[in-house]
């Protein structure tokens, strides 16, 4: 609990079928331990090691786990993404704010693809002017906004999208990026960028946004 700084375990179990009576034993062994404050059952209908189901359901105590990084709470749900060892993500962010160059004068734009529940989006965002968060899973945005709220930041916006199937339009949801954050490899990425950040400003600019030293991709 990041208020208190005891540990909090949450529990999903993916099932392809919701049968709680046959889970119920398992959840009376499980929430009798003292660490554990939420079991979840995902059910996944689908073929395949997904961990994502189509529908939720809590079996056990609440919906979300918290967890405290570099100052800012996060509230956790069961299909959102999260670095799991919070230690070493310590470092990994501080490294990106040191690669990232930033300014500090609040001027700058970032660009976080892949964004999860948010966490190295908000952690730089007292840095910079805005910062954009773009993700996937409905439930790792929905997260991104209760965090960004829960801890005052006003200066993040997270929008929902899949980015493999990215449509012209695509700048059109936020300004020129100065930096953008990507967690994630392509196969021909630079390509890929290069479609991403110019094409999609075709139709509101009357030239593609240069790729420069002014625009880093870590």
């Amino acid at each position: 609990d990041a208020k208190t700084g005891s540990p909090e375990l949450m529990v999903n179990f993916v099932t392809s079928s919701y049968k709680p009576e046959l889970l119920q034993p398992l959840v009376d062994q499980i929430s009798s331990i003292s660490e554990v404050v939420s079991i979840i059952n995902n059910v996944n209908t689908s073929v395949g090691n997904t961990s994502v189901g189509e529908a939720e359901y809590i079996l056990y105590g609440k919906s979300s786990i918290s967890e405290a990084l570099r100052g800012i709470t996060f509230q956790i749900s069961a299909n959102s993404f999260f670095q799991t060892n919070t230690y070493q993500a310590e470092v990994l962010y501080r490294l990106i704010e040191e690669c990232a160059g930033l300014r500090g004068d609040g001027s700058e734009v970032v660009l976080d693809l892949f964004c999860g529940t948010g966490t190295i989006g908000l952690t730089l965002a007292k840095k910079v002017k805005h910062v954009y968060g773009y993700e996937m899973v409905p439930q790792s945005i929905s997260d991104a906004r209760r965090n960004a709220e829960n801890n005052g930041i006003s200066n993040a916006t997270f929008i929902q999208g899949d980015l493999n199937k990215i449509s012209d339009n695509f700048g059109d949801q936020f300004p020129r990026p100065d930096i953008v954050i990507s967690g994630y490899l392509f196969t021909h990425y630079d390509f890929y960028l290069c479609y991403l950040l110019s094409c999609s400003r075709l139709m509101n600019i009357a030239k593609p946004w240069p790729i420069d030293e002014s625009l880093h991709l870590y």
